[in-house]
């Protein structure tokens, strides 16, 4: 437990940081209205269409908005002790660079998450309400909403395993890197990026050109395909795509610790 407590007393510290963070705010904010937006379509009585438009609109919302977070907030709360030189006292103190890091990490990702549920919880109000105000169109039903409503959690949980693998993402860029914004930077080309990842497997599977083909498959099997997050598998295959997620979260903050160990401060 003694190597536990540490991580939790810095994961709760930026846990209040990211809270009090107007950056997490004012996208909150801006993600709650865009989706609350979506009461203005009750002026043109889309049937089922309306209802399938507001929870991809939900799902959008929480995947764009959700990504800007972490990546945004890990460099900032990250590169923070480090300017600030606030580093150098904790890691004086009987903690570990692995304990901090993985502390920052925990905080940082821990209120995205509740971000991400007071979305679910919000879209799924929203369709609920829809539903019972088109509930004598016959494309509605409830046995159609139930479905949906499963679909939406669903679709939330595996973005809350797209944060985790793009949070350890960033942390492993921001263990090594100089500045904040080169670690935001290189975290929105590796978010792009691991939307590609089919492309690039696509490519190494054609063999076009020795170097070509390594360069696919550095990028085809090093970076995660979000692809896997943003269309969910069946029923059947969930447990590989959670394990899909925990293995890449691993391999990049183990990463993240191995560069901070030797980085000098």
């Amino acid at each position: 437990m003694s190597a536990i407590r540490p991580i939790v007393l810095i994961a709760r510290h930026t846990w209040t940081e990211v809270i009090l963070s107007r950056v997490f705010t004012i996208f909150g904010l801006l993600a709650a209205a865009l989706v609350g937006a979506s009461i203005f379509l009750t002026n043109f009585h889309f049937g089922s269409a309306e209802i399938r438009f507001i929870n991809d609109l939900g799902q959008g919302v929480i995947s764009l908005f959700g990504s800007i977070l972490v990546v945004t907030l890990g460099a900032q709360l990250f590169f923070r002790e480090i300017e600030q030189r606030t580093v150098l006292p904790i890691l004086a103190r009987p903690v570990t660079r692995s304990q901090f890091l993985l502390g920052k990490f925990v905080g940082t990702l821990a209120p995205i998450i509740i971000f991400t549920l007071g979305m679910l919880i919000l879209v799924s109000l929203l369709l609920w309400w829809r539903s019972q105000s088109l509930a004598e169109d016959p494309s509605i039903n409830r046995a159609s909403l139930g479905d949906l409503l499963r679909e939406t959690w669903t679709a939330g949980g595996f973005q809350i395993l797209k944060f985790l693998v793009l949070g350890s993402m960033v942390f492993a860029v921001a263990s090594f890197a100089n500045s904040f914004s080169y670690t935001v930077s290189m975290g929105f080309a590796l978010f792009f990026a691991a939307h590609l990842v089919h492309l690039a497997i696509d490519f190494y599977q054609a063999g076009e050109g020795v170097f070509f083909a390594a360069l696919s498959f550095f990028l085809a099997y090093c970076l995660p395909d979000f692809r896997i997050f943003n269309e969910p598998p069946v029923d059947p295959e969930y447990w590989k795509a959670i394990l899909y997620s925990f293995v890449y979260t691993g391999v990049y903050l183990s990463l993240a610790v191995g560069f901070f160990h030797r980085r000098e401060l």
